[in-house]
């Protein structure tokens, strides 16, 4: 209970895939309903339900504030979080956004949609990160919602915003640190700039980040988020944290802003002083984002302000 009213969750399943069930949590608003309803999408990562950074629960923080406006959601365990090692085994380097994300939040909107409490018709998507670059071709591969929400999202492939996260990362550090890393990110630099040369099946035998393959890149080079967004009709709405070492206010946000600027239903919020999470951050930068994100914290309550205002302007659309 937040701000005195009531709410109920309930556990659900999400099962694309029979052999990767995932659990999660639909979180309603006090009432007989039916009501509007949003997806939450995790950003990039094995991720849980509550997309869990140290202490802080992003994604419960907006299940809760979001039913306590009249707004229900759903959030569920990734699929890579739940059933990681498994995956990995079974796909390899084919692995791709397609069996990591995309099949899993389209089977969770149809479950949304039938469900009696939901209305069907106002069921939206909010993807955060990785999440909300993937949002629009969510849409497009049948998600069939009634708008999308970019939460610290990104109009740019994944490649190039992990070039320059690490990019940033290099010059923060120390000039001795700096030394050792810069051959690997120049390796980086340079197995990304081969992406679009290389074949299907030799991409997927080459590694090139963490447990990802050089397919799990290039597949999204294949379906560019930019492509996706100038198609789209419905509403949308931006929002990103003036502070998000992850992002660039010019390179994602106001990209986003020129991307959509003869959309006819775009809002846009960037808010100052606020990080990837959409939590307070004192500084936004990259060298202290570890240590920020261990301090226990929220998402910002405007935040979630912004975001049911915005659900319940649509409620009588269409």
């Amino acid at each position: 209970m937040k701000g005195g009213r009531l709410m109920r969750t309930l556990p659900i399943t999400v099962a694309a895939d029979a052999d990767y069930p995932l659990p999660g949590l639909l979180t309603l608003p006090d009432g007989a309903g039916p009501f509007p309803a949003v997806l939450l999408v995790h950003g990039s990562g094995p991720q849980d339900r509550d997309e869990a950074v140290g202490p802080n629960r992003p994604f419960r923080d907006l299940a809760v504030g979001l039913a306590d406006l009249g707004v229900a959601s759903l959030r569920y365990d990734k699929r890579t979080f739940a059933h990681g090692k498994r995956l990995a085994d079974a796909l390899q380097g084919r692995l791709s956004v397609e069996e990591e994300v995309i099949r899993d939040a389209l089977c969770a909107a149809a479950l949304l949609r039938a469900e009696p409490l939901i209305r069907p018709d106002r069921v939206y998507l909010l993807g955060h990160s990785m999440g909300g670059m993937l949002a629009p071709r969510i849409d497009a591969e049948g998600g069939a919602f009634a708008g999308l929400i970019f939460w610290a999202g990104t109009p740019r492939t994944l490649d190039a915003l992990i070039l320059e996260q690490n990019e940033a990362s290099l010059a923060a550090m120390p000039p001795e640190q700096r030394a050792a890393a810069a051959p690997l990110v120049q390796a980086l630099r340079e197995q990304f700039a081969a992406l679009p040369r290389m074949a299907e099946e030799d991409a997927q035998h080459t590694h090139i980040l963490g447990n990802l393959w050089a397919w799990y890149f290039k597949e999204i080079l294949t379906h560019p988020p930019e492509e996706y967004l100038r198609r789209l009709t419905k509403p949308v709405l931006v929002l990103q944290g003036d502070r998000d070492a992850h992002l660039s206010v010019e390179r994602d946000f106001r990209r986003y802003e020129a991307l959509l600027a003869a959309h006819p239903d775009a809002a846009f919020h960037l808010y100052p002083g606020l990080n990837h999470l959409l939590m307070p951050s004192p500084t936004g930068a990259i060298a202290e984002v570890l240590h920020e994100y261990q301090q226990p914290q929220a998402v910002d309550s405007q935040v979630i302000a912004d975001i049911a205002r915005w659900i319940l302007a649509h409620e009588g659309a269409g």
